[in-house]
């Protein structure tokens, strides 16, 4: 799972406190050393990994952790690091020298700790300014980006992969006949659905204007177009209303492709914008696969 798919007000809360648990766990590493280095007495020190200044702001993730790849290195590291401090500490509480390599092995992992806290607050950082203001999905510079680190996976380790353009048809038509403000809402209502209609591991982004792209990793061209497929019968069947009380029909168009070895990522969106128009030409509201 992607970070950005936990959603920007998940993204904003972590954000917010990120910096303070970091400011916490390099207070509690001091108190670690003059203890060690200085004999000072451990005040405010935790020996587990469960209970200190940090994870209690890790435990707000826990619904998170086990399925954001860029948290869950954070993690495992954190443990690491108390577990060597407490092998630092009994050496020190039953009078046995610490040796160089012991405490080399904790700083080493301390070090690694803070490279991938610094690496997850800059992808935090660089994430909450990525959405689209108007539906709360990946704009297209953050949905782009997603693509570009899922393809440079698919490169290094091979797998399927596939990607879709969606476009809402007759949109000009919604925004002509009811208005900008319907049209506004229309994409805030297609956006929630194709979000809440994807896998946890999936992601969507507004493309532009009224056109969305979908990134569906560890997925082979028939199960991405039955996913796809789902995704347009549950648009066709939103209710939309205006302020008039009257039903606005919506459909999208689709177009399917998959990442193809010696292609590039340009040319495998564009096979996907090829299938999209293609969706269009044969009536609308249909999923076209470019079997590229």
């Amino acid at each position: 799972m992607n970070i950005c798919n936990l959603g920007p007000k998940k993204i904003e809360s972590i954000s917010e406190n990120l910096e303070q648990a970091k400011i916490d766990h390099i207070q509690w590493v001091n108190i670690l050393n003059e203890y060690l280095i200085c004999k000072q007495p451990l005040v405010s020190f935790s020996k587990s990994h469960t209970t200190c200044s940090f994870a209690q702001w890790y435990s707000l993730l826990e619904d998170v952790v086990l399925k954001c790849d860029e948290i869950m290195p954070v993690g495992d590291l954190h443990k690491e690091v108390h577990a060597l401090a407490n092998i630092l500490l009994m050496r020190q509480k039953e009078g046995h020298p610490i040796t160089v390599q012991e405490y080399k092995a904790f700083i080493h992992v301390e070090e690694k700790f803070l490279d991938a806290l610094n690496i997850l607050h800059s992808s935090v950082t660089s994430t909450k300014h990525g959405f689209d203001f108007l539906t709360n999905i990946p704009n297209r510079g953050l949905i782009e980006l997603i693509l570009e680190k899922e393809y440079a996976f698919f490169e290094r380790n091979s797998g399927n992969y596939c990607i879709a353009l969606a476009d809402i048809d007759f949109f000009k038509n919604v925004n002509d006949v009811y208005g900008h403000f319907v049209g506004d809402n229309v994409l805030k209502i297609v956006a929630k659905q194709f979000s809440s209609s994807l896998r946890k591991y999936d992601s969507v982004g507004r493309y532009g204007g009224e056109e969305f792209l979908f990134c569906l990793p560890k997925t082979h061209l028939t199960e991405g177009k039955n996913i796809i497929e789902r995704v347009r019968l549950k648009i066709q069947n939103l209710p939309i209303h205006t302020d008039k009380d009257e039903g606005v029909n919506i459909t999208c168009s689709f177009g399917l492709a998959k990442f193809t070895s010696g292609k590039s990522l340009s040319e495998i969106i564009s096979f996907a914008d090829e299938a999209m128009y293609f969706a269009k030409e044969n009536g609308r509201n249909r999923v076209e696969v470019c079997d590229n």
